[in-house]
């Protein structure tokens, strides 16, 4: 319930005042996939530009390594958060396995 309380406050204010009366414009970031997003804030009029952040390739991962002077070489594509947060300990998510049953 929290969340469509939310929604209905992104588009009270990009559909009203704020929106159409002072010509604001709203940039909106996700970090989840597309499809979890409420489709009220995809309609079209509402949604002006789509734009998904994907890993760097190897390349240009390992020239912003070197831009940031971070003494790191990669040989896998890595995002933007995996780069600046390189020096971050337990950065990063493992993905936990469940188990069904009993464990010892």
């Amino acid at each position: 319930m929290e969340f469509m309380n939310q929604t209905n406050t992104i588009l009270n204010l990009t559909d009203g005042l704020f929106g159409e009366g002072l010509g604001i414009q709203f940039i909106c970031t996700f970090n989840t996939h597309l499809s979890r997003i409420d489709k009220a804030l995809l309609r079209k009029g509402r949604l002006k530009a789509l734009y998904e952040f994907d890993a760097l390739s190897v390349d240009k991962s390992n020239y912003l390594l070197k831009i940031l002077n971070l003494d790191y070489e990669t040989n896998k594509p890595m995002t933007l958060a995996e780069i600046y947060n390189l020096k971050e300990d337990g950065f990063g998510f493992e993905e936990k396995r469940r188990m069904i049953g009993f464990a010892a």
